[in-house]
């Protein structure tokens, strides 16, 4: 395992404390500021090479994007409760982008290979948008390996005409992918406004990810078909989305925590 020194983030972080009772969502008007030492160690696994961010006990799958999407949050996170690991997925970041492997359970296996290189045997396993279908085939696949799931955002099935759009507009995708289209897929995926050297950075990251990577990955998601597997996870699962989302739908969010008290379903 190598160490390198990243770039540092300059984005401010955002607070979204939750009530730890009903799992609602409350947002304060001070937003809590990380400790002015903080900064995230990148090291990356001699297996698979997925780039992992360090704070200070949970394994984070991003969206179509990398650990940079979980920036903000990091630097709030009690460093001595949670020592958090967000991943580039394989393709996203600073990860390498072999030309195969973009399939759910190809990026699930590269999620157990990192556990393994990093020595963990389970994890807390928080998945976000695209990420909450690799963290599903993870938690389906290999359930010793997961103690709990958080999906955000996330929809039993990806196949909807949002999706089935992007998809066609990925396969036209010029090479170096245009920043035209970068940012509208960024901008389209944001509700509420956010700072603008945030949204920089997510601009910067997206730029690193190839146009085949987002044909594989966006071809792969429709693809994957888990539905009759969900009530097979065994891990205590929490379930939150937003009624802004589009590319997945709240009524498929609530359809995979149904009918079990171990999972818990919030709108937030």
């Amino acid at each position: 395992m190598t160490t390198t020194t990243p770039p540092q983030p300059s984005a401010p972080p955002a607070s979204v404390p939750g009530n730890s009772r009903t799992g609602a969502i409350t947002r304060t008007r001070r937003r809590p500021q990380p400790p002015p030492d903080w900064r995230p160690d990148r090291r990356c696994t001699t297996s698979n090479r997925a780039t992992r961010h360090v704070s200070r006990s949970c394994s984070c799958t991003a969206g179509i994007d990398s650990w940079y999407s979980y920036s903000r949050v990091l630097p709030l996170l009690p460093p001595d409760r949670y020592h958090t690991y967000a991943l580039d997925m394989r393709g996203f970041g600073d990860s390498d982008a072999p030309a195969h492997g973009y399939t759910m359970d190809g990026l699930a296996a590269d999620v157990v290979a990192f556990l393994d290189a990093a020595g963990l045997d389970r994890a807390t396993v928080i998945g976000h948008s695209f990420g909450t279908f690799v963290a599903r085939r993870l938690a389906e696949t290999r359930p010793n390996r997961v103690a709990r799931l958080v999906l955000i955002g996330s929809a039993v099935t990806a196949r909807n005409d949002v999706m089935r759009e992007v998809r066609d507009a990925v396969h036209d995708l010029a090479v170096p992918v245009p920043d035209g289209f970068i940012r509208e897929f960024q901008a389209g995926t944001i509700h509420r406004p956010v700072p603008d050297v945030f949204f920089e950075g997510l601009i910067a990251e997206s730029r690193k990810l190839q146009a085949p990577v987002w044909r594989a990955t966006l071809d792969g998601l429709p693809a994957f078909d888990d539905h009759d597997q969900l009530q097979a996870i065994e891990a205590p699962t929490m379930i939150l989305w937003g009624n802004a989302r589009r590319a997945v739908r709240p009524r498929g969010a609530d359809a995979i925590g149904r009918g079990d008290p171990e999972r818990t379903a919030h709108r937030v």
